[in-house]
């Protein structure tokens, strides 16, 4: 057969006998190689020409069993010089009359392959560099979240729902919750608004718990069942601890996340950058917070109430509603310190306190003014709907029962002044001091009753 027909073809090709002794290989196969091609031709033997471990390049029983052709296999190579390479190499079998012949086909690919390393190598530094991107920008828009919902909140409790809502929204969760904890209770807020309170049956479990991995396991999910109705709550369900001066207060917790090219590894990496940022925000909120209540009620003081009043008016003025302010007194509170002692009319202040937040709304603000003096700013609220809530509290505390520390039963009973934005008033003083003139009323008239700035005006008062 004439195999000259091969000597331009730039694709390196060697026909070999049964023998693997070499019968013909073109320039190109010398290029290769690097090996003149006289040597090549120089009855020299095929394997030790190709120095390489292959199989079928060595061993001629391998060689005979091929019948027809193979596919492209790659080896590494090394050329008479010391030089290693990757090949490629198919073979296919000539039938002649006398005997058989191999022409085996070869491609260097030590370049392309060089080439395609260093192309993944750069695709995992860009996707590397990309991921580092997508950590920084979620972490950049968490932490702005943040911040915008520190400047917009009222309490603690406050910005932590609101970082639930920000934890769905932002890893495309199918769900979220923050889960508060004490020696009383466990309150779940989700993302949804719904909340629920369950009573604490376990708080030394939390107390010793290691919050550190960001991921559930099997004895925190025990727990967790009890709390939320999520399918699966063993699979994708991540949670961020809420720590404030290192203890833990609470977590947020997180269900299937759907951000793209996300592991877990990396996800817990990026948690715990943000987890870090949540607890400087509480630190800083916390101590805001405390410097704003009251130390005996834990009510609102008087600087956060007139604050809060100045706001609450320019922002009832700018959508156009009512807002309406309650001044409460408790009736004969010195009577009570004199006769019971101080510790007994601190008791009572306590516990008229749980009866005003129980009466009122999340976004109201209840603060204690000074002694027995409190007030509360109802936001978006008229005066009808103001005299119900007042009612409330004070048919609330007159049936409550009272007892001195001597365990002698006390009558607590409460007068209330009313007035409404802009009905009553159209700035903060003259609010303020309309509700005071409400309350002077409620006061002189008897006690025990609620009086409204509008019936004042209307002198409809006995």
């Amino acid at each position: 057969m004439n195999y000259n027909i091969f000597n331009n073809l730039l694709e390196s090709i060697v026909v070999v006998d049964q023998n693997f002794n070499v019968v013909y290989a073109n320039e190109a196969f010398s290029l290769l190689i690097n090996l003149p091609l006289r040597r090549i031709l120089k009855n020299k033997k095929f394997f030790e020409i190709m120095n390489t471990d292959d199989s079928l390049l060595q061993n001629i029983d391998e060689l005979h069993k091929v019948l027809d052709s193979t596919p492209y296999k790659e080896i590494t190579f090394t050329s008479p010089q010391g030089q290693v390479g990757t090949i490629q190499y198919s073979l296919q079998k000539l039938e002649a009359k006398s005997e058989n012949h191999w022409l085996f086909f070869f491609r260097d690919v030590t370049l392309e392959q060089q080439l395609q390393r260093k192309y993944k190598r750069e695709l995992s530094e860009k996707e590397t560099l990309i991921d580092k991107l997508r950590n920084s920008l979620l972490e950049t828009e968490f932490r702005y979240k943040i911040n915008e919902i520190t400047s917009s909140c009222f309490d603690v409790n406050e910005v932590i729902n609101s970082l639930t809502s920000i934890f769905k929204d932002l890893f495309l969760c199918e769900n979220s919750a923050s889960i508060i904890f004490d020696q009383k209770n466990i309150t779940v807020h989700l993302a949804s608004g719904e909340k629920n309170v369950f009573k604490q049956d376990d708080f030394s479990f939390f107390e010793t718990y290691d919050f550190n991995n960001y991921k559930l396991n099997d004895q925190l999910i025990i727990r967790l069942k009890k709390w939320l109705n999520w399918n699966d709550l063993a699979s994708q369900v991540y949670y961020v601890p809420l720590k404030s001066q290192k203890n833990v207060m609470g977590m947020l917790i997180f269900y299937k996340p759907k951000i793209a090219n996300f592991n877990e590894e990396k996800l817990c990496e990026m948690l715990k950058s943000i987890q870090e940022h949540i607890s400087l925000v509480l630190d800083n909120f916390l101590l805001y917070e405390k410097s704003v209540r009251d130390g005996l009620t834990n009510l609102y003081n008087v600087r956060y109430f007139k604050s809060s009043l100045l706001k609450e008016l320019k922002r009832t003025r700018r959508h156009e509603h009512s807002c309406s302010l309650i001044m409460i007194d408790i009736d004969f509170f010195k009577k009570i310190n004199d006769s019971h002692g101080h510790p007994t009319g601190d008791s009572v202040l306590r516990k008229v306190s749980d009866i005003f937040l129980d009466c009122t709304r999340e976004t109201d603000i209840v603060s204690r003014c000074g002694g027995e003096e409190f007030s509360i700013i109802l936001p978006e609220t008229p005066t009808e709907g103001a005299l119900i809530v007042a009612e409330k509290i004070r048919k609330t505390t007159e049936e409550t029962k009272f007892y001195s520390n001597a365990n002698v039963q006390i009558s607590v009973t409460l007068s209330l002044g009313i007035a409404t934005f802009p009905e009553d008033a159209d700035v903060i003083e003259s609010l303020t001091d309309k509700a005071d003139q409400a309350l002077y009323h409620a006061k002189h008239s008897g006690r025990n009753q609620v009086v409204m700035y509008s019936a004042v005006e209307k002198k409809e008062l006995p």
